[in-house]
């Protein structure tokens, strides 16, 4: 959430950053799957750093 607040506040970021954040949402993704738990902000917050890339 702090990194798509950062680009929000005009932060530029690298490619690599952005590929670290999408790695950590698909550990993130399986965490959830486990555990059976949904998380809507991120999930939005996810998409908005997606849309960017």
């Amino acid at each position: 959430m702090d990194f798509a607040n950062s680009c929000r506040n005009g932060r530029q970021h690298t490619q690599e950053e952005f590929r670290h954040i999408a790695t950590l949402n698909d550990k993130y993704k399986i965490l959830l799957e486990r555990t059976k738990d949904k998380n809507g902000v991120f999930e939005a917050e996810y998409k908005y750093i997606d849309e960017l890339y």
